[in-house]
This record gives structure tokens, C-alpha cells and sequence, in this order.
């Protein structure tokens, strides 16, 4: 029905997002520091112009089995973006390889999820993309090279 349709707006929305933020990003940064850099960016996007009564319903909805798991979706241009800079970090020796890049990509979408829900939680008490930037390089932190 129509809250499907409102979330799937919204993976649209933010897709555009990553796409803005993968022309912003320089082709000669880390690689470990462009995940740190667009999960800070997406996360203070969504803090600023997302209302969280949605957010909370995307990550509710995607719980009952009835819904679009569009947080999964391997083929937003989410996961392509995150897919790239890890196998240019893995090439460039800048992300670890002791992991493939699909269990990193995997990794990674996980903490930034329960960085978002647990902000939903809170209802929104703290500041999500600076908290996002204090805690996603400690998350992620045994991947950097």
C-alpha cells in the first residue's frame, strides 16, 4: 500500500544521496575513510531531513514478513557504491582482505543500521551523524589497513 510505496521512496531518495556523495568524495582518498565519510554524510542527511516517525516505520515494516525488504536490496545503488570502495580499498592495501568484500559490505550495512535503530529508539535524542562519526571507525575498525 501507500507506506510501501512512501519507503520506497525513501531507498530512492537516499540513493540519489550516495549518488551526490560518490561525485563529492576525491578519487584519491582512503578508501577506509570514504565508508567513514558517507555514513556520516547519509546518517546527518536523514537526521536533518527525514522525519524519524518514518524511519522508525521503514525499520518496523522491514521486520513483518509481508514487506519489501528494500534495506536489503543488493542492487540499490547503496551496496554498489559501498562494494566499490571496498574492493578499491582491498586493492589499494587500505581495507583488510582477511575478509571478502561481500562479508565487509555485509558488516558494514549492519552497524549502520543499528546505529539508525538505535537512534530511532532513543527517539532521536542525540545527534545521529555525530555519534554515527565517533562510533562507525571503532565498528569498523579492524578492517582498516
Amino acid at each position: 500500500g501507500t507506506k510501501d510505496e512512501l519507503l520506497n521512496t525513501l531507498s530512492l531518495v537516499l540513493d540519489e544521496y550516495y549518488e551526490e556523495l560518490d561525485h563529492m568524495m576525491e578519487e584519491d582518498m582512503n578508501s577506509f575513510d570514504k565508508l567513514i565519510y558517507i555514513n556520516y554524510k547519509a546518517h546527518t542527511m536523514m537526521e536533518e531531513k527525514i522525519s524519524i516517525d518514518l524511519l522508525a516505520s521503514l525499520y518496523s515494516t522491514q521486520l513483518t514478513a509481508a514487506g519489501q525488504r528494500h534495506l536489503l536490496d543488493q542492487n540499490r545503488r547503496y551496496y554498489k557504491l559501498v562494494t566499490r570502495i571496498v574492493e578499491e580499498g582491498q586493492r589499494r592495501g587500505e581495507i583488510s582482505a582477511e575478509k571478502s568484500v561481500s562479508d565487509i559490505v555485509q558488516y558494514y550495512s549492519m552497524c549502520e543500521r543499528a546505529l539508525v535503530y538505535d537512534w530511532c529508539l532513543n527517539k532521536g535524542n542525540y545527534a545521529l551523524g555525530e555519534r554515527s562519526k565517533e562510533w562507525m571507525p571503532v565498528m569498523m575498525g579492524q578492517f582498516r589497513k
